[in-house]
């Protein structure tokens, strides 16, 4: 319970300035179905359902490579705030526990590769390509809504690799900072 009140007050506090980041949404009253398709929402809506046609069908290898561009890609000043958001979910005792114990019933704890399912290798590459020169062209409202819709769509093991790569990015920037003695 503790993670949620310091999500909130992460959000509240930390993402002030673009406090409607997860209500992405068109305010269109004049288009049926508020879908103007030139406004912020409008557009992330469009990549998020580009997005989601070959993400439920892409096999772990494809899905985090493609966060991890995503994460690549992020304004530098997002990365603060995400860092802030993901670091609870890290040093919690039970998503610890949780994320070390092992069982043999589920599908990321069997050996082997999952593959993607009747994908195109070709066309998964060429979608990532187009999204992700689109991503990296956005504001940071607009960066923030697309990453965290896309991480409400992963599994725990690969939102923990989303935040262990932020905060080592983050950690690294900290000490290329720092003068040297």
């Amino acid at each position: 319970m503790d993670v949620f009140i310091d999500l909130q007050n992460v959000i509240i506090g930390g993402l002030s300035t673009f406090h409607d980041v997860f209500n992405v949404t068109c305010r269109s009253t004049e288009q049926p179905h508020n879908n103007c398709g030139i406004c912020k929402a409008c557009l992330v809506n469009q990549q998020l359902h580009f997005s989601k046609e070959w993400w439920s069908r892409s096999g772990d290898l494809t899905r985090r490579r493609f966060l991890l561009a995503l994460i690549s890609r992020i304004r530098p000043e997002l990365l603060e705030h995400l860092a802030q958001i993901l670091k609870p979910f890290v040093e919690s005792k039970d998503f610890t526990y949780a994320r070390n114990k092992f069982l043999p019933s589920s599908v990321h704890d069997r050996f082997g590769t999952s593959g993607d399912r009747c994908l195109d290798p070709s066309k998964v590459h060429e979608d990532s390509v187009i999204i992700l020169n689109w991503f990296k062209s956005q504001d940071k409202y607009t960066q923030c809504s697309f990453l965290l819709t896309i991480l409400q769509w992963c599994e725990y093991h690969l939102i923990f690799a989303a935040a262990m790569t932020i905060i080592s990015i983050q950690e690294i920037d900290c000490k290329l900072k720092l003068p040297s003695l």
